[in-house]
């Protein structure tokens, strides 16, 4: 009986069940019992593998366009908000925190720092109270009503006598400033008529040129009036009435009886605070005053009938 001898595999037998890349190796290349050549191990792909191949994963482009961002490797959609980098952020916080947050060496506190400030701000005293070598008259001259009524109330609170002192100091109100400021706006009246002696001052012409003179002076005199009257000073508001009638009294009369609106409503408004300090005060007036305004009254009244 005779024994087979297994038959010696073939070259190309053992390369078959190898894998399926069909990637050889060049040690089984280069041995002398290979007849394949070389070429055998770069298989040229068929063309449905090349099409499988184009179906696969596209690779990232290496140039960038504002649409293909990515985020961990994959593209950023274009709904969603981009997040901001936190370590490119510089956190800023309030002075205040800034301070608190600085080192501890130091322990004031910016309250404090607040208060010990205001602390200065009321300790601090003015020129007049520490500048004893000039008069106190220069200094109250530079204080308002409001402020020497204050000062006053506070010293008469608690003080009966010195309240008493100062009642029998207490002067008539000087009405002398207010004369001159009615002279002065009466002034300016005439001074804005025409200066020709071929051009009429009291027609329409003129009075356009003076009616904000005109404004000013009815403004003056009801201010002026009103505050002697607030202030129920009523003999220093009669002097003033009597002082300011013939002021009122000198100014243009003019051709159209509209023009002279301003003219009649001072009249009557100092005619209005006449009558409120008789009422109020009466023969508190003093005897002069009284008798001066009765021997004017007749005129008075006939002049606030234009």
């Amino acid at each position: 009986m005779t024994t087979q001898m297994p038959r010696r595999r073939s070259v190309l037998q053992e390369l078959s069940a190898t894998s399926d890349n069909l990637y050889l190796d060049d040690s089984l290349l280069d041995s002398p019992n290979s007849n394949l050549s070389r070429s055998f191990a770069s298989p040229v792909p068929s063309p449905d593998e090349i099409v499988i191949r184009q179906r696969g994963r596209r690779s990232i482009s290496i140039t960038w366009s504002p649409g293909q961002e990515k985020t961990n490797g994959k593209k950023a959609s274009p709904l969603k908000t981009p997040t901001k980098n936190m370590s490119q952020m510089v956190l800023r916080s309030s002075p205040r925190k800034r301070l608190l947050m600085s080192d501890g060496k130091s322990s004031v506190c910016p309250r404090m720092i607040v208060e010990d400030t205001k602390k200065l701000r009321i300790e601090e005293k003015s020129m007049a109270q520490i500048n004893t070598q000039i008069p106190l008259a220069t200094y109250l001259k530079g204080y308002s009503q409001e402020q020497l009524a204050s000062i006053i109330q506070k010293l008469i609170r608690d003080n009966a006598s010195l309240e008493k002192a100062i009642r029998s100091e207490l002067p008539v109100p000087d009405i002398k400033p207010f004369e001159s400021q009615l002279i002065f706006i009466k002034k300016s009246i005439y001074r804005s008529l025409p200066s020709s002696r071929l051009v009429k001052k009291n027609d329409s012409v003129a009075y356009s040129r003076a009616s904000l003179h005109l404004t000013a002076f009815k403004k003056a005199i009801a201010d002026q009036a009103t505050l002697l009257s607030q202030s129920q000073h009523f003999d220093a508001l009669m002097d003033y009435i009597l002082m300011a009638w013939p002021i009122v009294r000198s100014t243009p009369i003019w051709e159209n009886h509209t023009h002279n609106a301003i003219r009649r409503h001072c009249f009557k408004l100092l005619a209005f605070h006449c009558k409120t300090s008789l009422q109020e005060a009466g023969e508190h007036l003093g005897e002069d005053r009284l008798s001066q305004l009765s021997s004017q009254m007749n005129e008075m009244i006939s002049e606030c009938e234009i």
